[in-house]
């Protein structure tokens, strides 16, 4: 999921994509308002599964918004355009354990990553210690990645046998 501002106020839309095993699977669509099946897997969930997208989508683009306008208010220079970039994500690993991790990138730089086992969050840029303090801090942020995150994208491997076949 992608934010932008432009000359410090930040912007109404975003974009997001959705990928399982690097295919995309989802794709938002800003003037639509709504999370839509991208691919293969249009015929392989069911509307309700992109309603809830949807939802979480614009929850998250809310937070991101917030996110963005502290780490402007936070720089010397606010003018010009600026993006901040959030990947969540899952690993299962081979016994089946997932592994959830979040990302963030402020201006194409990596801002803060957060593995929540063993590492914990990591600070390339020393203005984002405020941040990875949150997110340690957050059950909210542990919850949704470990278990809601992964728990989604299992249910749509599931959904689709064939595609572990190809991939």
């Amino acid at each position: 999921m992608t934010v932008l501002s432009r000359d410090g106020f930040v912007q109404s839309r975003f974009f997001a994509e959705g990928f399982l095993d690097r295919q995309t699977f989802l794709h938002y669509d800003h003037k639509k308002g709504r999370a839509e099946p991208w691919g293969e897997w249009a015929e392989k969930l069911a509307a309700e599964t992109w309603e809830t997208e949807s939802t979480d989508l614009n929850e998250s683009w809310k937070e991101l918004r917030k996110l963005l306008a502290e780490i402007l208010s936070l720089q010397k220079e606010k003018g010009g355009l600026h993006s901040l970039q959030e990947t969540v994500g899952c690993n299962i690993d081979e016994d089946s354990h997932p592994r959830g991790f979040r990302l963030l990138y402020f201006n194409g730089e990596l801002l803060l990553s957060c593995y929540p086992e063993p590492h914990g969050c990591t600070l390339p840029q020393s203005s984002a210690r405020t941040l990875a303090m949150e997110m340690e801090l957050s059950k909210h942020y542990q919850a949704h990645v470990q278990g809601e995150l992964c728990w989604r994208l299992r249910s749509y491997l599931e959904s689709w046998p064939g595609f572990t076949e190809r991939t």
